[in-house]
């Protein structure tokens, strides 16, 4: 009984040392659609990004700071909310880029500390999001892509106030 015990903790183990080594190395993480093992990076990252509650910090991180961004948009406090909500955030997968997609445009910015990158494509379906050095796209909900043409307008604001 102790070697198959044993034996599923080694597998166990094995497994989260994979899960890491797929999240945390630059050249695993990254996803190709040619590559055959990108489904598995992206259900592996699905589970990181689940087990890290890292879309309820990004979904409260929004709702925190709306009087911010309502002041920064002049859109109301109210309508700031429901824009948050429609982003649908604890619906978004990390997901395979298809080839076909074209870059359209980016945005850097800091928050807490953190500097990122989102880029979104001409298929409004996907973003990527680059921080701590790590690429990740995500599939986002369709409700929230009806919000994705105003990236355009977020950039052209941050370059006026650089």
């Amino acid at each position: 009984m102790k070697k198959v015990i044993a034996a599923f903790t080694g597998l166990i183990m094995l497994l989260i040392v994979g899960i890491l080594v797929i999240v945390f190395v630059p050249s695993v993480a990254s996803s190709d659609e040619n590559d055959p093992l990108a489904g598995v990076k992206a259900a592996s990252m699905n589970a990181f990004i689940d087990m890290s509650g890292l879309k309820d910090k990004a979904a409260n991180a929004l709702h925190d700071n709306l009087d911010t961004i309502s002041a920064a948009t002049g859109l109301s406090e109210a309508d700031c909310a429901q824009i948050v909500y429609s982003l649908d955030i604890q619906n978004w997968e990390a997901a395979v880029l298809p080839n076909s997609a074209e870059e359209m445009g980016s945005l850097s910015g800091s928050y807490a500390g953190l500097d990122g990158t989102i880029t979104y494509y001409d298929d409004p379906e996907y973003i990527t999001v680059n921080a701590y050095g790590q690429n990740v796209t995500m599939k986002i909900p369709e409700t929230a892509q009806a919000y994705l043409p105003y990236l355009q307008y977020a950039e052209q604001y941050l370059d006026q106030a650089a």
